[in-house]
């Protein structure tokens, strides 16, 4: 009876945290491996590009700052074009890139 009541706490756990909790385009529960626009204002110069991070382990650890203003202030960006995000999560590690486009 407890190896039944662990494994679906385990299960609730894994699963609670690969489904995501935002408007993610897609998810993959084991594997998943994306780019997804965050906004965009339509002007189409961009000469630069920033980039921030951010980790989660199994959804219970996170760290980082993957912000589109980090972004912006990694690539020295002032006027905004556009930004997107690359989701990459394997087995509950999953990293999120944020990448801010613009002058």
């Amino acid at each position: 009876m407890k190896k039944i009541i662990l494994s679906l706490i385990c299960l609730i756990v894994f699963l609670s945290t690969s489904i995501p909790a935002n408007a993610d385009v897609i998810y993959g529960l084991i594997y998943k491996n994306s780019t997804e626009p965050l906004l965009g204002s339509g002007s189409a110069s961009r000469s630069r590009m920033g980039e921030a991070t951010c980790t989660s382990f199994l959804g219970l650890v996170g760290f980082g700052d993957c912000s589109v203003a980090t972004a912006m202030r990694q690539g020295r960006i002032r006027s905004l074009s556009h930004a997107d995000m690359q989701i990459r999560n394997i087995l509950g590690y999953r990293v999120v890139k944020v990448r801010a486009y613009g002058n």
